[in-house]
């Protein structure tokens, strides 16, 4: 694996009292590839150097409100070889900016169900006593709430443990390494990133009403954030202010906002029924993407209790299943199935009933006073009191 490089940016006051630089006595860490910017201000002209030539780009001079001279240096696509010595001189003085290189292994984790992770921070450099704090959306690790089995566990060497994840815990942790420089406490962050394959969480059903609103909210799991597209009845849903439907930015993302994620459709129409599709990709699996299709039906009157499918599923977040493309459908008829059912029940319990009350009343009539019919018009045999129902496999008592 290819090493990448982290760049500690130090700022150290020099003489020179009319110069300023910001951001002033900062430490930045950023990554081979990325980009700094430094400005440095004054009454009098200014000059960057490094070493004894210039920087590999060129500064760019500008005015400031107050009226003075604004020299920016823009490092983009940071390399080894940008480490050294920057002066900002004016005739009085200059700032000195130091760049310190680091070289570290970068870290890439993928999420498999049902199996524990390890991060690394992968810093190399050993002339450091570094002490180590894991962070996930600038929230430490420790800090991050847990169920069951599930843990984090920081060795305290740069390496956190992730015991039982859900697909929920993928993405881009970051390891801060903790130093002493000359008596300051100095730090770099390292990114380290779990992906995860796209998922999207199951839909409830849903009913509307003609004339109502629709709004369906598609959650989604994975790292990096998926990309989010609609479909109706097989073909692609284009949204906008004068389409027919509107796709909007909703917090469905580990509550991180995702765009497109929520389809809404002004007071719908009997067109507006059928199946709908929420389908989430990213570019790191190109051939993959996971799709959950809930089939809508529009009324012309309330049918039953609507359920609002802006509300997913969120009982479970079904991780445990294998990355394979699938498509899951919700069918919002089932319920008019399942009423269908309990009224046929309910009509055959009644006709029962009715045979058994038409029978007790065609016995009593033949033998007044009897309940049973008894052969040969022999009186029939004692019938016991009712003592309530008999335990299950209880004997009879004799009859007398």
């Amino acid at each position: 694996m290819e090493k990448e490089t982290l760049i500690c940016f130090l700022l150290i006051i020099a003489a020179g009292e009319c110069i300023e630089i910001s951001p002033s006595q900062s430490v930045y860490t950023v990554a081979e590839g990325s980009h700094i910017q430094v400005n440095c201000s004054s009454k009098y002209s200014i000059s960057w150097t490094k070493g004894t030539g210039p920087p590999r780009t060129r500064p760019v001079a500008t005015v400031n409100s107050s009226g003075d001279n604004v020299s920016t240096l823009t490092l983009r696509y940071l390399e080894q070889s940008d480490s050294g010595t920057y002066r900002c001189t004016d005739q009085e003085g200059e700032r000195v900016v130091e760049l310190q290189v680091l070289s570290v292994r970068p870290q890439e984790v993928e999420f498999e169900p049902f199996k524990d992770a390890e991060l690394g921070c992968g810093l190399e450099d050993t002339s450091k006593n570094y002490t180590y704090i894991w962070t996930k959306g600038y929230l430490p690790v420790a800090d991050i709430p847990v169920q069951g089995n599930q843990a984090y566990v920081d060795h305290g060497n740069g390496l956190l443990e992730i015991k039982h994840p859900l697909r929920s815990f993928a993405g881009l942790y970051v390891c801060v390494a903790q130093f002493e420089d000359n008596g300051k406490q100095r730090s770099i962050d390292i990114d380290v990133k779990y992906y995860a394959t796209p998922q999207v969480l199951p839909f409830e059903s849903k009913d509307v009403v003609l004339g109502e609103t629709l709004t369906i909210e598609c959650r989604v799991l994975g790292y990096p954030k998926p990309r989010v597209t609609w479909y109706k009845d097989g073909e692609p849903i284009v949204g906008g202010d004068e389409a027919r439907y509107k796709l909007q930015t909703a917090n469905t993302y580990n509550g991180e906002q995702m765009e497109n994620a929520r389809l809404q459709r002004d007071s719908v129409d009997l067109d507006d029924g059928g199946k709908y599709a929420c389908v989430a990709k990213t570019d790191k699996w190109l051939t993959f993407n996971s799709t959950q299709e809930i089939l809508v039906r529009v009324n012309e009157a309330t049918v039953g209790t609507s359920t609002d499918s802006s509300n997913t599923r969120t009982s479970s977040e079904d991780e445990g299943d294998s990355d394979n493309n699938s498509t899951t459908t919700t069918d919002t008829e089932s319920s008019s199935s399942n009423a269908l059912a309990i009224g046929l029940g309910v009509a055959g319990g009644v006709c029962v009933f009715m045979a058994a009350v038409g029978a007790g009343v065609y016995f009593k009539e033949r033998r007044p006073g009897q309940l049973y019919a008894s052969p040969d018009n022999a009186p029939p045999a004692s019938v016991p009191p009712d003592n309530g129902p008999q335990a299950a496999g209880s004997a009879v008592p004799p009859q007398n």
